[in-house]
């Protein structure tokens, strides 16, 4: 976290056991597997103590998007935006 709150045009990812974020072309991130993957969006950090605190203190960080997706979501990389593919029987 303190590295996304120093740099919050980043993305942070967290991937599941059996899980996989597989990123398109188009920076669409799509998600296969079992468990989930975890992102962190610090893009509208509304306040941080990053640069004001002591070492050993404790970081404060506002307004931090988490999202938790599951096989079958998709986040844009580009419009931070997550969606949920419908696959159609067949």
């Amino acid at each position: 976290m303190t590295a996304l709150g120093m740099n919050p045009f980043a993305i942070g990812l967290g991937l599941d056991e059996d899980t996989a974020a597989f990123i398109a072309p188009d920076d669409r991130l799509e998600v296969v597997g079992s468990g989930s993957v975890t992102i962190v969006d610090p893009s509208d950090i509304e306040f941080s103590n990053l640069y004001s605190r002591s070492e050993g203190d404790s970081i404060c960080l506002v307004n931090v998007r988490i999202h938790f997706l599951v096989d079958g979501w998709s986040y844009d990389l580009n419009r931070r935006e997550a969606s949920h593919h419908h696959v159609l029987p067949g």
